[in-house]
């Protein structure tokens, strides 16, 4: 048997025992799934008075929701066991 054929036979058992490490792994992670984050939407250009008003209660409102959002974010993480 050739000196590359030997590399070759090496490198996929290497492979395959890779492969194998990471499915056996994988079959013991536990999968987290977070909420999605409260996302910022795109507002008209403020012209008037009351829109500046309309705008900081919303961004008002928004960081109240990030916040909720991230509270409830750690729970999830501190709930998740990384053994």
């Amino acid at each position: 048997m050739s000196k590359m054929r030997k590399q070759i036979m090496r490198l996929q058992i290497l492979l395959t025992l890779l492969s194998i490490a990471i499915i056996s792994g994988c079959k013991t992670t536990e999968i987290v799934i977070l909420p999605p984050k409260p996302q910022r939407e795109n507002l008209p250009p403020v012209e008037t008075v009351q829109d500046y008003a309309d705008v900081i209660i919303y961004y008002e409102t928004l960081v109240q929701k990030w916040e909720v959002w991230a509270d409830s974010v750690e729970k999830i993480i501190e709930g998740v066991s990384y053994e």
